[in-house]
């Protein structure tokens, strides 16, 4: 955790590109698990794995279709 709030506390022309790449994909990863129980886990982690985020997205609309869940 303190590595997401380093780069929270740096002023971003402080930080090189790729770096600040990285930090927002911490961060990111960080927001979907604050948002994750009111289902914003998609829009939250679109920084990080779209492809990934959106396979998941599709899997728990299908569960919830069928009524599995």
């Amino acid at each position: 955790m303190s590595r997401q709030f380093y780069c929270m506390s740096r002023k971003l022309g402080q930080l090189r590109k790729p770096s600040s790449r990285r930090c927002k994909c911490l961060l990111t990863v960080v927001y979907a698990k604050y948002f994750e129980f009111i289902d914003r886990t998609l829009l939250a982690t679109t920084y990080c794995g779209r492809e990934q985020t959106r396979s998941q997205w599709w899997r728990k609309k299908s569960e919830i279709s069928s009524g599995s869940v």
